[in-house]
């Protein structure tokens, strides 16, 4: 995802769950708008920005959380937890899984966070390879979001605000951060929003490369 981003404001109505490819943004609809951008856009539809303005409801897909791997393959997952992928034509069901975020790896692999509860507020960490899935908590991992970063490292923030890192088949805790959000980009750096308040409900947004943490 383009920071792995959440929501996103727009310039007229509306907020989006989004994702980019190389030359295309999507997006997931939150808030229902009567004529954004001249057009209908529907609660909970999938929308793909090009250079030509917004497309909206992609093949009629709908959900509340997305992911956009680097090669162009869109996954979706829906309020009751299904997740359903994007070819460029056709959205195709994955009939198991029911996940409350999602996300691909830079090696093009889905990983997901289940809706199941360890009983610290943290589901499952699985990953899809097309075909099957791993067996759940892979490596033991559990949280609450999760973000791709470049080949097959991915990063997890657990409900208590903990960072991890998934790297040569093993969980290595991030030392020094708490996060209620995370993104992580492909060349390695770590973004988060942290578990302080700044006031009006934000929190600081900090940066983690080589080591060390900044703050922005």
């Amino acid at each position: 995802m383009f920071g792995f981003l959440k929501e996103l404001p727009l310039l007229n109505e509306g907020a989006f769950s989004a994702g980019p490819t190389r030359f295309s943004f999507f997006a997931i609809s939150l808030l229902f708008s009567s004529m954004a951008f001249g057009q209908a856009i529907y609660d909970g539809s999938v929308c793909k920005w090009n250079v030509n303005g917004w497309e909206t409801r992609v093949g009629g897909g709908r959900g509340v959380n997305i992911a956009v791997s680097r090669d162009g393959h869109v996954a979706v997952a829906n309020k009751g937890g299904g997740i359903s992928t994007w070819d460029g034509k056709i959205w195709s069901p994955i009939n198991e899984g029911l996940v409350k975020d999602l996300t691909y790896s830079g090696d093009g692999t889905l990983w997901v966070i289940g809706r199941d509860d360890d009983g610290g507020g943290n589901g499952s960490v699985c990953k899809y390879d097309g075909s099957t899935w791993a067996p759940p908590k892979v490596g033991g991992g559990a949280g609450v979001r999760i973000s791709g970063a470049e080949g097959s490292v991915v990063y997890v923030a657990n409900a208590a605000g903990g960072i991890f890192k998934w790297t040569d088949n093993r969980w290595n805790e991030i030392p020094g951060g708490k996060a209620r959000d995370i993104a992580a980009t492909t060349d390695g750096v770590l973004w988060v929003i942290g578990m302080d308040d700044m006031g009006g409900g934000n929190s600081s947004v900090c940066r983690y490369e080589g080591g060390e943490w900044t703050t922005r």
